[in-house]
């Protein structure tokens, strides 16, 4: 019997109890030595077949000599063994909760190896971040930075797809030079299609990813795109994990709205020309005039200062000039 002939296999048959059996579909009260003609068995292989398809109730036995054997209706033995299978993985799940309260071993000297997981290999790596998106209950918060190891845009694509179908919000910041790398915008974009919510920022510290803000995966190498994801830290719940999320919620706040319309970008990062937008303003150049001077339209430049001065929490362009002046701008 071929490999996708079988079907009882996924429901814990054996492929030799389901040859018999298929036997006995085909030959209703057969007897052992027909069935050793009919599947090509051996007298103990047969009847282990059989022992088994007895004791799953898929056969019974005629009285009478010599025994033959009648097969119950595949109706009524599939739903019989998917039911049980079913029972069985609820009892396993029931058992790994069990086993969770026990993975956190009390002992101090355990304790920091229960925080911090090391991963020590690219494929390590690359499965613990598969884990973590997967596992994601909550919510998923990134950071998109260069270098990339390697640019399989429709791995995260396909991967948030399957978070967002299950309800899990998702959010990015993109650093600014992330956007600048072939296919990165236009896979930002299909990102945004599928629901995530994106920001801008210029200069992000680090990579970092977040999962349901109780786990963080840090790669270890930061600059090196060859290196990138061959090795990383697995932070748990402890004030490490505290400060990467009060690092990504700066960040998030920073950040300028990225926006599609149809296929283009309409609301641009903080890019170079944002310096040049506050310098504008904070002279007392009319909207008309910034626009003019960087080719954009002025309700473009009524919004980008309206975002910067709701990213420094002020209300007004006068307030903007004193709180960037606080921060040390422009020499930034």
């Amino acid at each position: 019997m071929r490999d996708n002939d079988r079907v009882l296999g996924e429901v814990g048959v054996s492929d030799s109890a389901e040859r018999v059996y298929r036997s006995l579909l085909a030959n209703p009260g057969a007897s052992v030595t027909e069935l050793r003609a009919l599947t090509g068995f051996g007298q103990r292989r047969l009847r282990g077949a059989l022992s088994e398809l007895e004791g799953k109730a898929m056969v019974t036995r005629r009285s009478g000599s010599p025994a033959r054997y009648q097969s119950v209706p595949p109706d009524v033995v599939v739903e019989v063994l998917v039911r049980s299978r079913e029972e069985a993985l609820h009892r396993v799940r029931l058992d790994a909760k069990r086993l969770a309260s026990l993975h956190r071993v009390p002992a101090e000297q355990d304790r920091v190896t229960e925080l911090i997981e090391v991963m020590t290999s690219r494929e390590a790596y690359a499965e613990r971040w598969k884990q973590l998106q997967l596992g994601a209950r909550r919510s998923l918060d990134v950071f998109v930075r260069p270098p990339f190891a390697q640019q399989r845009f429709e791995d995260s694509e396909s991967l948030q797809e399957r978070l967002l179908a299950r309800g899990v919000p998702s959010r990015g910041i993109y650093d600014e030079e992330a956007l600048k790398q072939p296919g990165m915008l236009e896979h930002a974009r299909k990102m945004a299609a599928l629901g995530e919510e994106a920001r801008v920022v210029k200069g992000l510290p680090m990579k970092l990813s977040l999962s349901d803000r109780r786990t963080a995966l840090v790669p270890f190498v930061q600059s090196d795109p060859i290196r990138a994801a061959d090795a990383g830290l697995v932070v748990h719940e402890c004030a490490l994990l505290d400060a990467l999320v009060a690092l990504w919620d700066i960040y998030w706040e920073r950040g300028v709205q990225l926006r599609f319309d149809g296929q283009e970008l309409s609301t641009r990062s903080r890019a170079a020309d944002e310096d040049t937008v506050l310098t504008l303003m904070v002279s007392g150049m009319k909207d008309e005039a910034i626009a003019a001077r960087l080719g954009v339209s002025a309700q473009t430049v009524r919004r980008r200062i309206s975002e910067i001065q709701r990213r420094l929490g002020v209300s007004t362009r006068f307030q903007a000039g004193v709180a960037l002046g606080r921060q040390g701008w422009p020499a930034r």
